[in-house]
Parts: C-alpha cells; sequence; structure tokens
C-alpha cells in the first residue's frame, strides 16, 4: 500500500492479465466510506487514467484547456495530474519510472491507444499531435 498524504489517499498498486498497472485509490478527502471487507461492490468508477507524453507542461495546458481542468496539488516536468478527486487525467512524461515502492514492480510509463471521456463545459473531442490520444469532453 502507498500513502499519498499530499492527496490524502492510499492506493495498492497491481498488473491486469496484460501487463498493464492498475490502481485502487481511496481518496479521504470524499464522503464515500464503507464498513466491512473490501469487495466489487467498493468499486465506484475509474478516477485516473495516465497519459503518457515527451513535453508534460505543454500537454497539460492542452488538455487542461480542452477538459477545462486544473493541475490538482502540483505540476511538475515529469508529472502533472489535471483534475479533481472525482477525475484526473495523469499526464506522465515517456519513459518515467512507475516504482510503486517495491523494486520488482520498476516499469517504464509508454505509449498506448486511450480514448478518455470527461465531463465539461462545451462538448468537444482533442487528440494530441503525436499520439494516439483521444480525449471527448462532453457538455
Amino acid at each position: 500500500m502507498v500513502d499519498y498524504r499530499h492527496w490524502n489517499a492510499h492506493s495498492i498498486f497491481f498488473y491486469d492479465p496484460a501487463g498493464n498497472v492498475v490502481e485502487y485509490i481511496a481518496r479521504h478527502d470524499l464522503k464515500n466510506a464503507a464498513r466491512g471487507g473490501f469487495g466489487a461492490q467498493d468499486i465506484l468508477y475509474a478516477s485516473e487514467i495516465g497519459l503518457i507524453v515527451d513535453d508534460v507542461p505543454a500537454a497539460s495546458r492542452q488538455f487542461g484547456a480542452v477538459a477545462g481542468a486544473h493541475p490538482y496539488r502540483g505540476e511538475s516536468d515529469e508529472f502533472t495530474a489535471l483534475g479533481d478527486e472525482h477525475g484526473l487525467l495523469l499526464v506522465m512524461k515517456r519513459g518515467r519510472i512507475l516504482n510503486f515502492n517495491h523494486a520488482s514492480q520498476e516499469k517504464a510509463a509508454r505509449v498506448f491507444q486511450t480514448a478518455v471521456r470527461v465531463r465539461g463545459a462545451k462538448s468537444t473531442t482533442y487528440r494530441l499531435p503525436g499520439f494516439p490520444y483521444e480525449v471527448r469532453v462532453v457538455g
């Protein structure tokens, strides 16, 4: 388990059968606590999706402008999260090492075809030039 104190969250990471990194994150700022053991009924929605790019600040500005999203709790040349606790676009630098506190789980961030649908003020579709990403904003 990873303790993200600066995000007031805890996460566990694992690989799906295709080798993709999956994270279950408990965001303690949200009022959705449940009693009892964790089960499938406790998975509320996909709240994060990673988009791997070469220039994080530039891509973050572009995605942010299209989706009407702002950086969430900081930004850097390696990583910027856009949105809020209910949904984040994680913009990461290509090749960034994803290490979830276990050396055996190190994996470099890579580009994969990705389609994202988010809510926003104005409906539009955006494709980042040179990348297989589609961000569809629905108003």
